[in-house]
């Protein structure tokens, strides 16, 4: 009978815990506190990459590796979690992604203005 008690006692004692979980969850969401986005489209990953262009997001997956998966024929999701551990594998840094952007950028208003 004792050990009925103690096994009652602790399944009572673990749903507690559960229901102030769950609780505490809800209120987070409730809160509208955005949940942290873990899968990224071209347009999305090309922002977290430094606002770079379609055509340098090309470069880094044929080029750089950049782990991609391709869905439906064309369309291309990013895992956050990939990308961070390609960029330190990679030693790329956000600034210097800016950095080849800036001055792709500033060759392409040189070839203009020659024109």
């Amino acid at each position: 009978m004792e050990n009925e008690l103690k096994y009652m006692f602790s399944v009572i004692e673990t749903m507690m815990i559960m229901q102030k979980e769950m609780s505490d969850n809800l209120n987070k969401l409730s809160n509208n506190s955005p949940l942290p986005k873990i899968l990224l489209n071209s347009s999305e990953c090309c922002e977290y990459l430094g606002d770079i262009s379609q055509s340098t997001l090309t470069k880094y997956i044929n080029e750089f590796g950049l782990p991609v998966i391709t869905r439906e024929g064309m369309k291309q999701y990013f895992l956050v979690e990939s990308i961070n551990k390609w960029l330190k594998e990679c030693e790329i840094t956000k600034s210097s992604i800016i950095l080849d952007t800036l001055a792709a950028n500033e060759k392409i208003a040189r070839m203009l203005a020659k024109n």
